[in-house]
């Protein structure tokens, strides 16, 4: 029964208790009574009073809201904690919002009542509407309000008061034109009091409304331009203000010149701040002073003018300024030392500032400070292009973050999954960027990033609808800007468009930010920017590409020193199209070079890998575009060359392994070997078949491949891998065998092939060359020609190891097998030069020193796929205890037992020679432009020329024979290549060619063998 006194026990009226209520007048349970004051009814009520009085009940249910949502402010509660605990649009009519947004609308517009209630009422009415998407009627009134409110908070630092609500709340409910009117009403009474407001306008995401009204005011002078009249419009608009104003206006004049004097004016105007300070104050003011113009000169990419004022090192004074104030400069000069490329200064400088940090009081500031020292060392990783130290630094933050970073550091996560071209841990990293965003314009970088990371893993739908959840103010936000870009350039080339206007919007942004040099951030961010425009222009045929490859090249030299990869091939592109092939060899010639440049800090290739997304698109282009003209075969090899093992082979530091493969380099090397390679464009796949000889040029024939062989290797796999001695027939018997062996029984009569190599194409990575070609003649696999181009001499084997490790309850007769066999390696060569670990001695520590000592390493153990590294890994003992068995070695925990690609290319130096019996050890899997992913991956880049190891799981006791055999041949002066061939053909007379052939030789052979 609802009573006349609704303004009785309001705080027992929850959300459940009016959603309850107002069900009950819908649809009453059975055996409920509803009553209701029948005022003006007398004796019985017809259906159209009950109407009535039912409609008077939900008029009276509709005040009752009005006057909890209103009594539901507590002075002693946080406002945001009420309204969401309290006010739940959800549980109420439609009819009942109406009722509350016109009661709130009376007193926010009753200009008699008290500031701080019309301030609550409209905070109120504006989650309301926030929360049930109602557009209030009074928006102006509640940006007045609230801007006001936290002016006057900002102004008496009571920046934890309990009235403050969720930023992101303000940004929906309010428009940037109502600011604006709010902005211009204060600066017109006080300049100064605009930097009151600048803290809740960077929250909301619209701090660019203050620096577009300064720009307006100082307009009045013109545009600084120069030293001389940045500081005459300062003293004139700053005379007598405090210095947090003068700050204010300098930033706003220094981003308002028109100059090419940036350092010059910035530390002019640096200086008339600091020209009537007390003394006492002035080594923090004079930090923060410096710390600002750091900023400014970083996004003018000039690092030198701001070195020269503050120095690389701290001065002594700055001892006497306070520790946030040293961390403001020291952040600034490890920028500085970014923007030179000194990267390990850069972070040697940011350590010596985690060490006073950490030796300063517990507070929430030094939490914050010691998390961006952290970020800031990942961020100089990452443009060091050491993508997984950066990913390495970042997941080390992760465990107990503050949720107020949660934000900063899932989006850099996310970033570093995109340079990794992981793009679903990308993605996850982006929505949870999303998640725990606020508003304004963190909000919109955490979206344009879910939008690139949603194209990036081919969820189109997805990316467009974060896109459209982007607004305009947001992109006043460079790196939003810069995301938005790359994800409309993702979704064109994949051809889904988010609607040409929107489009034509954005990328008329991106023009403007890049014809104003000095808005586009500091020069990494603006490489960026041209190479996404640059890019969308190659690829609509665009002839101001041209001069976008040429400034994109130019910015790369000043940033790297070395020229940009991608404009190399942007301008092999017009060369080509020109017909000039003198200058399209020297452009192509310097590619491998740039890289090392660009990823010289990268020790994981199959990290960086995908990195060369956009290298890889234009090199498409390029190859469509020679392919469509009928180019020679000389350059077909070229561009085969360049399509595949970029990172991989650069990263050994060999010159020669930079070399392409142009017919006067080719005919340098040894003879008697014929290449088979494979150059795909969009349309088809060529097979290019190269025959060597010494001192000849090559003679290349293109040929196309049997469609056959774009499904044998998926057949061929899963049965390679899952066969049992004891199964019926062979897993070869399978219809596309048959016609694979006639096409190489010709390929092999036409050519006259002796010893063949195998460059590995992505697309044919899974079929079983060895089986196919090994009984015609001797064949090794390998990811480049040019390690042909490097080619060893012979080895001298003065030190052999073998490892040797079951499993923990693996059976006797395999730990036998496993054992014997290191004995006869053992056997092959005298004791004095020969180490053997066995069993539980042979932890990872210690196989990865023999590894790295040895002449030829023998690894006789089992084999699991490691998910990290995406490779094989052996299984080896930890600390004492044998491998647990399992197809996955034991899952995460046991990664002690492994010995990835990861381990391997952490040592100095590697054995040349390594034979594995480890089951799929030889396994190897693609990424990026062609990148080897593997244990010889990983191997190659430290000397290894030689891996002989199993592409499937074999019978211990069958394959080890083989191993050994191979083993004895190289130890007596054969080729590891040829000693492959000889050992597999010999077990073929005995053994099925599963098990006979399942040993691959990938690298090079012996020049002298």
């Amino acid at each position: 029964m609802l009573t006349d006194d609704l303004a009785v026990g309001t705080e027992d009226w929850t959300p459940e208790f009016f959603a309850a209520l107002y069900a009950m007048t819908v649809a009453p349970p059975i055996g409920s009574h509803l009553g209701v004051g029948a005022w003006g009814f007398d004796g019985e009520t017809t259906m159209p009073d009950a109407v009535q009085a039912l409609e008077l009940m939900s008029a009276q249910l509709d005040e009752m809201v009005w006057l909890s949502w209103i009594h539901a402010v507590s002075a002693s509660r946080p406002l945001t904690e009420s309204l969401v605990s309290r006010v739940v649009p959800a549980s109420v009519r439609a009819a009942a919002l109406d009722v509350v947004l016109a009661r709130l609308g009376v007193v926010v517009l009753d200009d008699g009542a008290e500031r701080e209630i019309r301030y609550t009422a409209a905070a109120i009415a504006a989650y309301v509407g926030w929360q049930a998407g109602i557009p209030i009627e009074f928006e102006q009134e509640w940006s007045a309000l609230w801007l006001n409110r936290e002016r006057l908070l900002a102004k008496e630092g009571r920046l934890d008061d309990l009235g403050r609500v969720d930023p992101e709340m303000v940004a929906a409910t309010t428009s940037p034109e109502s600011f604006r009117r709010y902005l211009g009403v204060i600066a017109r009474k006080d300049l100064g009091e605009l930097v009151f407001l600048s803290f809740c306008l960077d929250a909301v995401g619209r701090s660019y409304l203050l620096h577009n009204l300064l720009f307006e005011v100082l307009g009045a002078f013109g545009r600084p331009t120069g030293p001389d009249d940045g500081v005459q419009i300062l003293e004139h608009f700053a005379a007598g203000q405090e210095f947090e104003v003068r700050l204010t206006l300098a930033r706003a004049l220094v981003d308002h010149a028109d100059t090419t004097d940036w350092a010059g004016t910035a530390w002019a105007l640096a200086d008339a701040l600091l020209r009537d300070c007390v003394p006492s104050e002035l080594p923090n003011l004079q930090l923060r002073v410096e710390a600002w113009v750091g900023e400014v000169l970083k996004d003018h990419g000039l690092p030198d003018a701001f070195l020269a004022r503050v120095g690389e090192s701290p001065r002594d004074w700055e001892d006497a300024a306070d520790l946030e104030h040293r961390f403001a400069l020291a952040a600034e000069r490890s920028n500085a030392l970014r923007l030179k490329s000194r990267f390990e200064t850069a972070i040697e400088e940011l350590n010596r500032m985690r060490r006073l940090v950490e030796a300063s009081p517990e507070s929430r500031l030094k939490q914050d400070q010691i998390f961006l020292i952290c970020r800031n060392i990942a961020i100089i990783r990452r443009d060091a292009h050491d993508h997984e130290g950066s990913l390495v630094e970042l997941l080390a933050l992760l465990p107990g973050v503050a949720e107020h970073k949660r934000t900063d550091l899932y989006s850099s996560l996310a970033v570093s999954y995109v340079s990794l071209g992981r793009s679903e841990l990308a993605r996850e990293a982006a929505e949870s960027a999303l998640e725990w965003s606020s508003s304004g314009s963190q909000r919109g970088t955490a979206l344009a990033l879910v939008a690139q990371c949603r194209s990036m893993s081919g969820d189109t739908t997805g990316a467009r609808e974060a896109l459209r959840s982007i607004q305009r103010e947001h992109l006043a936000n460079i790196t939003t800007l810069l995301r938005v870009c790359v994800t409309l350039l993702n979704l064109d080339m994949r051809e889904s468009s988010i609607g040409p206007s929107w489009e034509g919007s954005i990328w008329g942004l991106l023009d403007e930010v890049l014809d104003d040099e000095g808005s586009s951030g500091d020069t990494y961010v603006r490489e960026l920017l041209l190479l996404v425009r640059t890019t969308r222009r190659e690829l609509q045929g665009a002839m101001s590409a041209h001069e976008g490859w040429l400034e994109l090249d130019r910015l790369s030299r000043n940033i790297y020193g070395v020229p940009s990869p991608e404009a190399l091939i942007g301008l092999a592109l017009e060369a080509w199209r020109r017909e000039d092939m003198g200058l399209l060899r020297r452009h192509l010639d310097q590619v491998s070079a740039a890289l090392v440049g660009r990823f010289k800090e990268a020790a994981n290739v199959s990290l960086t890998a995908t990195t060369t997304s956009v290298l890889q698109n234009l090199l498409d282009l390029l190859v469509d575009s020679v392919l469509e003209r009928g180019a020679s075969t000389e350059l077909g090899r070229v561009l085969a060359e360049l399509s595949r093992d970029l990172l991989g082979r650069t990263a050994t530091g060999k010159p020669v392994e930079f070399a392409l493969p142009w017919d006067d380099v080719l005919s340098t090397s040894h003879g008697g070997w014929t290449i088979v390679e494979w150059l795909e464009s969009g349309q088809e796949i060529l097979c290019l078949v190269t025959t060597l000889r010494t001192g000849a040029h090559p003679e290349t024939v293109a040929i196309h491949m049997p469609p056959l062989f774009d499904t044998l290797g998926a057949e061929l796999l899963p049965r390679l891998r899952y066969w049992k001695p004891n199964d019926p027939n062979e897993p070869f018997a399978i219809p596309a065998w048959d016609g694979a062996e006639m096409w190489v029984r010709w390929l092999a009569s036409e050519f006259r092939i002796e010893r063949l190599v195998i460059v590995e194409h992505e697309r044919y990575v899974e079929v079983p060359w060895q089986v196919l070609f090994g009984p015609h003649c001797p064949v090794t696999c390998v990811p480049s020609v040019s390690l042909l181009l490097a080619s060893s001499s012979k080895i001298e084997f003065g030190r052999i190891g073998a490892v040797a490790v079951s499993r923990y309850g693996d059976q006797p007769a395999v730990s036998a097998e496993l054992d014997n066999a290191a004995s006869a390696i053992a056997e092959l060569a005298s004791a004095s030069r020969t180490h053997v670990l066995r069993g539980a001695e042979a932890d990872r520590v210690a196989c990865l020193d023999l590894l790295s000592q040895a002449d030829m390493a023998v690894f006789l153990c089992h084999g699991v796929f490691d998910a990290g590294s995406r490779s094989m890994a052996w299984l080896v003992a930890d600390n004492g205890v044998l491998p647990p068995a399992g197809r996955f070695g034991g899952g995460p925990g046991a990664q002690g037992h492994r010995i990835t690609a990861v381990e391997c290319d952490q040592l100095a130096s590697t054995a040349r020679v390594v034979l594995s019996a480890a089951c799929s050890s030889g396994v190897a899997q693609y990424a990026g432009v062609g990148e080897q992913i593997g244990l010889f991956g990983a191997l190659r880049r430290h000397g290894t020329t030689s891996l002989i190891a199993p592409r499937w799981d074999v019978p211990a006791g069958e394959i080890l024979p083989i191993l050994v055999d191979i083993a004895d041949r190289i130890l007596g002066g054969e080729d590891p290549v040829l000693a492959t061939q000889l050992a597999c053909r010999s077990a073929a007379d005995r053994l099925p060619r599963w098990i006979a052939w399942a040993l691959f030789h990938q690298g090079t052979a012996m020049e002298d063998a």
